[in-house]
């Protein structure tokens, strides 16, 4: 069992995992807040065009998502900025036309179906070098921003009045916290899949507030539970052999239902 865990691509799964996870946890709590599960989901599922370009001009997919999709929450940002449409419906309407156009190019792709299977489902355990740089690129990055950022990102998503009345650009932080999650999402669509990646964003943080009594604890059970859950999953998939992705949310996912049932006992007893 040791053996195995310290194997090149059983490591390099546990560390891409674990960085992932903690970026995830920790910028999911603004999509908790915000309410932007849908624009998260509409990245990701979006990035189907991505990979289906990248592998149409033969260029490694796990490098262009990272371009493509920043571009297209830089669309939805300024479309939805621009326009009297709400921004959920701008949001639909571009990922309809951005994933209708993805499925229409994979169609005529031959020979990646393999390829095209690890960027849907995820594939961590094939994580590469190339990958697992580009993982610690964005954990440095993203760690550094919310660190600098959480504070200010907080007061516009719970108090977005307030924010403007301080003087802060509302409008520029929502705007460059799309920026991150499309970043965030363009690396993890390797680790869980561009079909379950969301989840990575919003079940440890909605775990967490089932059992948090403050805002710090809050913070600190999502971004602890979505690492120990992303391990736990990788674990499961390597020794039981479970799709590594799916693992990863399924536990996940457990451990959402536990906090559930933890909050309503702890209802209860009070």
């Amino acid at each position: 069992m040791i053996e195995i865990l310290l194997m090149p691509f059983a490591l390099k799964a546990l560390l891409a995992s674990s960085l992932i996870s903690v970026i995830c946890a920790w910028s999911g709590i603004f999509v908790t807040i915000k309410r932007m599960a849908y624009f998260s989901e509409s990245i990701s599922h979006s990035s189907l065009a991505g990979i289906a370009i990248a592998l149409w001009i033969g260029f490694d997919p796990s490098i262009f998502l990272v371009f493509f999709s920043a571009l297209m929450a830089g669309l939805i940002a300024l479309v939805a900025q621009s326009s009297i449409t709400s921004r959920d419906s701008v949001i639909g309407i571009i990922h309809a036309t951005v994933m209708s156009a993805g499925i229409i190019l994979l169609s005529f792709l031959r020979g990646g179906n393999t390829d095209i299977a690890r960027y849907l489902f995820g594939d961590v355990l094939a994580v590469t070098n190339t990958d697992l740089y580009l993982c610690a690129a964005l954990f440095i990055f993203a760690s550094a921003y919310l660190a600098v950022f959480s504070k200010t990102h907080t007061l516009t998503s719970l108090t977005p009045e307030l924010a403007k009345l301080n003087g802060i650009n509302v409008k520029k932080y929502d705007f460059t916290l799309m920026i991150l999650l499309a970043l965030i999402i363009s690396v993890s669509v390797k680790i869980a899949g561009a079909i379950l990646v969301t989840a990575l964003l919003i079940i440890p943080p909605n775990a967490a507030k089932n059992i948090s009594l403050s805002y710090n604890s809050f913070v600190r059970l999502s971004i602890i539970s979505g690492l120990l859950c992303s391990i736990s999953g990788v674990l499961a998939s390597i020794f039981f052999d479970f799709p590594t992705g799916p693992a990863i949310v399924l536990v996940n996912a457990i451990f959402y239902f536990l906090s559930l049932f933890m909050r309503n006992i702890l209802k209860i007893a009070i």
